[in-house]
């Protein structure tokens, strides 16, 4: 996470050993995450989804610069506090399991053999037992979390662990017009096709996503973002 230096993404300050005890010191950020303010206040503005999702979606890209594949990316792991200008500031949080794409070998696993990730964020290839999880499926989380962003509910969910893994495979869930008719149909073709479910399909990279979704921002975030 350290060779990742951008405004989005949470800030390592230093690390090492106390009494061979390995810790990891971090700065700190005063605020709620994205998971608690849809669950809050539910569906948002257009703007407000696009003011906090282009920083987002800038700070994976930079991470994928890195060779750094996130892996974990759901709104619990973006962070959102208030900076000084009063406008808030989306953090990009959690690279717990994250993967170097240039290590030579990948064997990191939570919980023995469980799921690798959070399953309501997977991507298709991985509920597919997808030997190595790339951008790719960073991707297709932030198309999910933006649709989330935008409907205030779960893109996919489901009575069992089975009923989920089957709906995201096979990309059953509830259109955007469906939640929001009054939104562009143009909106709903671009994330849908960062969900699509062949990874070739998606957008080559995560800065393409973000540039097919500025056109629909407000004009102070397009003219930032541009």
């Amino acid at each position: 996470t350290a060779r990742v230096s951008h405004p989005h993404v949470v800030r390592v300050i230093t690390l090492g050993k106390h009494r061979d005890t390995p810790y990891l010191v971090m700065e700190f950020l005063d605020g709620e995450d994205l998971e608690q303010r849809i669950k809050s206040r539910g569906a948002m503005a257009l703007d407000d989804a696009l003011r906090l999702m282009l920083p987002v979606l800038s700070a994976v890209q930079a991470a994928h610069d890195e060779g750094l594949v996130h892996r974990d990316l759901k709104p619990a792991n973006i962070m959102i506090e208030a900076s000084s200008d009063g406008r808030d500031r989306p953090v990009v949080v959690d690279f717990g399991i994250a993967r170097v794409s240039d290590a030579p070998h990948d064997h990191v696993q939570t919980r023995g053999s469980a799921l690798l990730g959070t399953p309501a964020y997977m991507s298709p290839e991985q509920t597919r037992g997808a030997r190595e999880v790339t951008s790719q499926s960073d991707l297709y989380a932030l198309g999910v979390i933006t649709l989330e962003c935008l409907t205030g509910v779960l893109t996919f969910d489901g009575a069992s662990m089975l009923v989920l893994l089957t709906r995201i495979a096979t990309g059953e869930y509830t259109p955007l017009h469906m939640h929001r008719p009054e939104l562009p149909a143009e909106l709903e073709a671009v994330i849908a096709r960062a969900m699509a479910l062949d990874p070739a399909e998606r957008f080559a990279t995560v800065r393409d996503f973000a540039l097919a979704l500025l056109p629909f921002a407000d004009a102070v975030t397009h003219a930032h973002w541009s």
